[in-house]
């Protein structure tokens, strides 16, 4: 996962607007802030670490499951109301 957020950083690193720059500060905190040494650069680095990790994070898992129950949803309707029908028939 380190890799990963690694190499999304250098990749939005090099688009220089300032939603890219956000994510390349976010994703340094993370990385530095799993070290074992964080707390040793920064006191408050683990905490923010974890801030990160879990408000923005929850805020972006809590929208894709409310998009997907939306989706469920509509699609259920759709079945049910007799929109989708099956390609067996």
């Amino acid at each position: 996962m380190a890799f990963y957020i690694a190499s999304a950083g250098y990749r939005a690193f090099r688009a220089r607007n300032f939603e890219t720059f956000l994510l390349v500060v976010a994703c340094l905190v993370v990385l530095v802030g799993q070290a074992p040494l964080a707390q040793y650069l920064w006191e408050q680095l683990p905490a923010l670490k974890d801030w990160v990790l879990g408000v923005p994070g929850t805020a972006g898992a809590r929208g894709i499951l409310i998009g997907v129950a939306l989706g469920s949803l509509a699609t259920g309707v759709r079945v049910l109301v007799g929109f989708d029908r099956p390609y067996s028939e």
